[in-house]
């Protein structure tokens, strides 16, 4: 399941390449959400329509209220593959249980209070056949994809916990 909009931004056009790049057989739920706001953004949708790999089924905007049943229907999420770092659909697919790929880079500095983490997130390149190699190990290995989702759990709790992102930000704010 991928909910994220579609785009550049979003690495959709690394996605579309990786799987034309993929040995296992699957489907992605893709939310057909683009930014349409130039001319050049307009070209780009038209593009990623016409490009579409046969692997991805293009389903309308979701109910808000809607989602964590998505979530929960899907064996994993596609996130975003160009910025590097988590956003809210990957924390929302963790917390659904449900391993995330998206792509991590490791020169990003991830902080929780004072202690830097280490994100678990695969994977850790852009590039279009490791993000295939990456989707058809979490599509073919029951075992990695659970191990992956273990330690995306870990990490989600460290960088999510109500708690301690109160009192960091209460610190934040008296210093």
């Amino acid at each position: 399941f991928s909910p994220q909009r579609m785009g550049r931004p979003k690495g959709t056009d690394l996605i579309w390449k990786a799987l034309q790049l993929c040995k296992s057989d699957f489907e992605i739920i893709q939310v057909e959400w683009y930014d349409v706001s130039t001319n050049e953004e307009l070209e780009i949708k038209k593009d990623l329509i016409k490009t579409k790999p046969p692997q991805v089924k293009l389903v309308p905007m979701i109910k808000r209220e809607d989602m964590a049943r998505y979530y929960n229907y899907a064996d994993a999420i596609l996130g975003n593959m160009r910025i590097g770092a988590y956003a809210l659909i990957e924390l929302e697919a963790i917390n659904c249980k449900k391993p995330v790929l998206q792509y991590n880079n490791k020169k990003m500095k991830i902080f929780a209070g004072k202690k830097e983490l280490e994100s678990p997130m695969l994977p850790t390149s852009n590039d279009p056949e490791i993000i295939a190699e990456t989707i058809d190990k979490i599509v073919l290995d029951k075992e990695f994809r659970e191990n992956l989702l273990e330690k995306e759990i870990e990490f989600a709790k460290e960088i999510s916990d109500p708690q301690k992102v109160a009192e960091w930000r209460d610190s934040f704010f008296i210093k």
